[in-house]
């Protein structure tokens, strides 16, 4: 019995001590950060905090906050007195220019540009325009594999670092992918043969760091899935293609 109470004891020390070690850093809607602990919340209502660092204590409103999250206390000094502190990526709309290669059905390499917007911290869309085009002969046919996937794209961060410079994201983008190089010849019948548009599909994983405050890189590894048919010259489908290819992009926002 006397073990068990010693138990709780201590996990109760532990953590209150835990707990002791986090401040609450309120964003307002205008990008203004206090920090401190809140001591009073009244949901849908207000929030009172009181500031590190100080004796007083900051009643906001609710409407006024745009997040509320959990930091160190190391974290925390030199942000109770309402300065307004570096936030990335505050701008609504923003321009991708990018790179990519990557190998798999076909070796390619591409180039893209894109625009996106921001519907909330983290969360993004986009549409997003990549011509991709065959640096190897990989092709079971002499067919020069030149695409141009109009992908509507979607981002979100998972995990923030370094105050919010970096941070883990999904991607998952679906879209229409135009053929460029729409026809060839087989060498051997020496019959026209026609490779129509199709969809593509496009999830993956990325990275984005900020070199300035709405300007940076993102960087991805993307599967990257286009669906198109192969036609004879009466336009009947002869069969379909699945182009599967991993790939790495390299993108400048700003």
């Amino acid at each position: 019995m006397n073990r068990t109470i010693i138990i709780a004891v201590l996990m109760l020390f532990t953590a209150c001590w835990v707990q002791a070690q986090e401040a609450d850093r309120v964003i307002l809607q205008d990008k203004t950060t206090y920090t401190g602990k809140v001591v009073e919340q009244k949901p849908g209502e207000y929030i009172r905090l009181a500031l590190t660092g100080s004796s007083d204590t900051l009643t906001l409103q609710m409407d006024e906050i745009d997040r509320l999250v959990k930091v160190p206390a190391d974290n925390a000094s030199g942000e109770a007195s309402g300065d307004s502190n570096i936030e990335f990526n505050n701008n609504k709309f923003y321009l991708n220019l990018g790179s990519s290669t990557g190998g798999g059905d076909v070796a390619f390499k591409g180039l893209g540009i894109g625009l996106g917007y921001r519907i909330q911290p983290g969360f993004s869309i986009g549409l997003y325009a990549e011509y991709i085009g065959s640096v190897g002969f990989a092709l079971p046919e002499p067919y020069d594999f030149q695409k141009l996937p109009l992908i509507l794209e979607t981002r979100y961060e998972l995990q923030e670092h370094f105050d919010g410079r970096g941070a883990i994201y999904g991607y998952l983008g679906a879209g229409y992918s135009i053929t460029l190089d729409d026809e060839y010849r087989e060498p051997d019948l020496g019959r026209f043969r026609e490779v129509t548009d199709g969809f593509a599909f496009k999830p993956g994983l990325g990275y984005r760091i900020n070199i300035f405050e709405n300007t940076g890189l993102l960087l991805d590894v993307n599967y990257l899935l286009i669906i198109d048919e192969t036609r004879n010259e009466n336009k009947l489908r002869i069969k379909t293609n699945k182009w599967s290819n991993f790939m790495i992009s390299a993108k400048l926002f700003f």
